[in-house]
């Protein structure tokens, strides 16, 4: 790859890029629209930063509009993977961007996302970045072929296990098909495809039949769901048992039906059993959650203990129970339109930055999913390593008195 001149280093600290982008035309074009037009030809990237032909050392400045010209939807589901074209194998972000810490980040594949260890890029209105590493057009030829070679192997290798089980096979080898497709985006994008084919078959679409626009954004909810895992991700053999529960666990509605890919997977009942428990999305449907509404202390102290660092848990425990008193369900809708939900009160004003950062699906309701303990918990703690205790300052600020009775209330209790 071409490396990063030292001119090019000099740039990532520049604020000053002007922006070229059409805000009206940005406005105007839903998600569906941007996955249609040609991420290779710099159709998606000149849209977004106003830039077409990129080079390393280029500096792009990305704008989703701002107040009534946002585009929440194209905010909320473009990312710098399936924005910035196949090849750019690492971008530079400068210090003192609001979501993203300051580095390289590294693109899983030739065309996945770009991360920074665990820790996803995501992009907002002045994302400024700068291209770091490119493959050559020799270098992008010869991994191609490393994919296709993989993927014919992969879908042969399923033809191989059903013929031995005495089945018969309906896997399409051909470079159009589906099957084919899927498998061969997932290695292009750095994910699983075992782990993408199970989601693909669990997964309802809107088009008839499936567009490549249907695979791609169903592999990248997987990495902004990987970016959005507070636990190890991936070992020496590929993803943990632990995150493959739970992003088919985010991506597959029923309970059921997830038993039902991890056993499709190659999950043992023990197995199983043992995710069942681990796994950070409980198996609880919503009508269960809201047959019990009120979680125990124990039950409590154990989630804050997960998500928070243990010289604060006593004061997590303060502001849940004074926010929710330890109801599931707790919430309120404000005149304005703003709602809080769940047992840390989380307010409607997060959910596009929790959405892009695979903490709650767009695709289901916000507040439901945010009456699942784990899943307010885990949107709690994001929000906690953004904001500190400002996003609950309300509660002490106003009310002093109740915070500190609150306080004084959960030291007694036995956890």
């Amino acid at each position: 790859p071409k490396q990063l001149s030292q001119q090019s280093k000099q740039l990532v600290s520049s604020s000053n890029v002007e922006s070229l982008v059409d805000l009206e035309n940005i406005k105007n074009t839903s998600y569906q629209d941007f996955l249609k037009k040609s991420k290779n030809t710099g159709e998606r990237c000149q849209l977004l930063t106003g830039q077409e032909s990129i080079v390393t050392g280029d500096s792009l400045v990305f704008q989703f509009g701002e107040g009534v010209t946002l585009n929440e939807e194209l905010y909320q589901k473009s990312t710098a993977g399936n924005t910035l074209p196949d090849g750019i194998l690492t971008v530079i972000i400068p210090a003192g961007d609001k979501e993203n810490s300051a580095g390289v980040y590294t693109r899983r594949g030739h065309s996945g996302e770009f991360f920074q260890g665990a820790k996803r890029l995501t992009i907002h209105t002045g994302t400024n970045l700068t291209i770091g590493a490119v493959a050559t057009a020799e270098e992008q030829a010869e991994q191609t072929t490393k994919y296709e070679n993989s993927t014919s192997s992969f879908l042969a290798k399923l033809i191989e296990n059903a013929t031995k089980k005495g089945q018969e096979s309906s896997i399409d080898l051909d470079s159009g098909s589906l099957d084919y497709k899927l498998v061969f985006m997932s290695y292009q994008k750095g994910i699983d495809p075992k782990l993408s084919r199970i989601i693909f078959n669990n997964s309802e679409f809107k088009n008839n039949p499936v567009q490549d626009s249907d695979i791609e954004e169903l592999l990248t909810q997987i990495a902004r769901i990987e970016g959005g895992f507070s636990k190890e991700i991936r070992n020496s053999s590929g993803y943990t048992n632990e995150f493959i529960s739970f992003v088919l666990r985010k991506t597959i509605s029923s309970a059921d039906k997830w038993q039902q890919a991890m056993e499709n997977y190659g999950f043992s009942n023990n197995e199983i059993k043992q995710l069942k428990q681990q796994v950070i999305i409980k198996l609880d449907e919503h009508q269960e959650i809201n047959e019990k509404k009120k979680i125990s202390h124990k039950e409590a102290a154990k989630l804050a203990r997960k998500y928070f660092p243990n010289e604060n848990i006593y004061k997590v425990l303060a502001i849940m129970f004074g926010e929710s008193g330890l109801d599931v369900t707790a919430g309120n809708k404000l005149a304005d339109g703003r709602s809080h939900t769940g047992l840390m009160q989380i307010s409607s004003l997060h959910r596009n930055v929790l959405i892009k950062n695979g903490i709650i699906n767009a695709n289901l309701d916000y507040r439901q999913q945010l009456m699942n303990p784990e899943t307010n918990m885990q949107a709690a703690q994001f929000i906690f390593k953004k904001q500190g205790w400002k996003a609950w300052e309300a509660s002490a600020k106003h009310k002093p008195k109740m915070y500190y009775l609150n306080l004084k209330e959960v030291s007694k209790w036995a956890i």
